[in-house]
């Protein structure tokens, strides 16, 4: 439940077409309802695996070669950034997109698909090998991304 308190402190953000908060918390403290050991979370999850091809970055419409997954278009001005806070700075960490099939896509700053949401669920998922790496958390109608560990890594790896 804490860290509830420190997701609600942080600026709400509108859940269309609008930025993500992306803030960070250890695996062990999520409930079993966020958390991988849900079923419904679980990369052995076949919705949410990345051999279903409609999860799968070898979908066009998932690919960082696709024009509207590009950084060119999802450029700084975009409403579809992903922002971390430190103190009250905001930084850029990446921006995402929607597929027509429903799949949420979060790519890197330079345009590398580094994680994915499954047209239904709230779990995110490691784009290379399908390991799950957080969750897109609603509070009061609006989206936080929650990354894990592997999450944190993948992010800053990514940078």
């Amino acid at each position: 439940m804490r860290y509830f308190a420190l997701i609600m402190g942080l600026a709400l953000v509108p859940v269309a077409h609008a930025d993500l908060i992306v803030s960070f918390i250890d695996d062990s403290r999520l409930p079993y309802e966020y958390s991988e050991s849900n079923y419904a979370n679980s990369p052995s999850n076949y919705s949410n695996s990345k051999s279903n091809y409609s999860n799968s970055e070898s979908n066009y419409a998932n690919s960082p070669s696709n024009y509207s997954n590009s950084p060119s278009k999802n450029g700084q001005s975009s409403k579809n950034q992903l922002l971390v806070k430190d103190g009250s700075t905001l930084y850029r960490a990446g921006y995402y997109t929607y597929s027509n099939s429903g799949v949420t896509n979060f790519f890197s700053t330079s345009g590398k698909r580094m994680f994915y949401n499954p047209q239904k669920g709230i779990g995110v998922f490691e784009s290379s090998n399908g390991s799950f790496s957080g969750v897109l958390v609603p509070i009061e109608n609006q989206y936080h991304l929650l990354l894990t560990n592997t999450g944190k890594k993948i992010l800053l790896m990514s940078q």
